[in-house]
């Protein structure tokens, strides 16, 4: 599905994007993860994937929200669904729960987080 335009609303657990003149609403506890792909941003959610016309940057100031963390310049990631850090071909991936969609994660950002879950 491609959905143009990006707005965010008020509420706590509601992202909305505009489509035409329709604007359609997610909750943030279902989405995986955003991922960019040819100049826009593909979401991944537990009912499927979106494509929005817009950058991940953009998402990122958006949603504000300190449960979405930026794991490589081309992931932003949901921390509440994230499983497990693997490794594979010398490529660092986040793997997360009920989906076989990973992320990739940069080694300095693999510290980051870490330290902000408290790695014991």
């Amino acid at each position: 599905m491609n959905i143009t335009g990006f707005s965010c609303v008020g509420r706590d657990n509601i992202i909305c994007f505009k489509q035409g003149n329709e604007k359609i609403f997610l909750l943030k506890n279902e989405i995986i993860m955003f991922a960019t792909s040819d100049r826009k941003v593909d979401i991944y959610t537990l009912r499927g994937k979106h494509t929005v016309n817009t950058s991940l940057s953009e998402i990122e100031k958006k949603l504000n929200d300190a449960g979405f963390f930026r794991s490589h310049q081309s992931y932003l990631v949901n921390l509440k669904m994230a499983k497990k850090v693997s490794s594979k071909a010398d490529k660092r991936y986040i793997e997360f729960h009920n989906t076989r969609e990973t992320a990739l994660i940069s080694k300095n950002n693999e510290r980051k987080l870490y330290e902000m879950v408290k790695l014991i």
